[in-house]
This record gives C-alpha cells, sequence and structure tokens, in this order.
C-alpha cells in the first residue's frame, strides 16, 4: 500500500467520488418511479378516454337498435291490419 498519508487520502477522495451512496440510489430509485408512476397514470388516463367514447357509440347504436325495433313493430302491425282487412272484406258482401 502507499506510505504517503497525503497520496493515500488522495486515492481515497478519488475512489469515493465513483461511489454511489446509498442516498443517491434512493434517490434515483424514486425519480425513476415517480416517472414510470406517471406514465401509468397518462396510459390509465387514456384507456379510460377510449372507454368512455367505446361507451358513448355503444349507446348511439342501441338507441338506433330501439328505434328500428319500434319501426319494425309499426310495421308488422300496419302488415297484420291490413292482411286482416283484406280477409274480412272477402267475406263482407
Amino acid at each position: 500500500m502507499v506510505a504517503e498519508p497525503n497520496v493515500r487520502l488522495a486515492i481515497i477522495n478519488a475512489i469515493l467520488r465513483d461511489i454511489a451512496t446509498k442516498d443517491y440510489v434512493d434517490k434515483r430509485l424514486r425519480e425513476h418511479e415517480e416517472k414510470i408512476n406517471k406514465r401509468i397514470d397518462d396510459a390509465a388516463e387514456s384507456i379510460n378516454k377510449r372507454i368512455d367514447d367505446l361507451n358513448k357509440r355503444i349507446d348511439d347504436v342501441n338507441k338506433r337498435i330501439d328505434t328500428l325495433e319500434k319501426f319494425l313493430a309499426s310495421s308488422l302491425i300496419a302488415i297484420v291490419v291490413t292482411l286482416a282487412t283484406t280477409i274480412l272484406l272477402k267475406f263482407i258482401p
């Protein structure tokens, strides 16, 4: 080993500068956790927005289906009434 105290101190200081402290590692870990959590939150927000948009589209399709069902029901009633009237008119002189 080096016998000169100043040289030894200079070597130790140079080594200590290159060693990551626990505080430094914890700080960097927190920074990365924050970045990851922000990305997760952004992704969740985007997904929720898309789900809301899809739910609105599904509601619109359901309304159209309801309207179509009502139209078909009224058309079917009109056809049945027309057929019944035509049949009844054949029996009435």
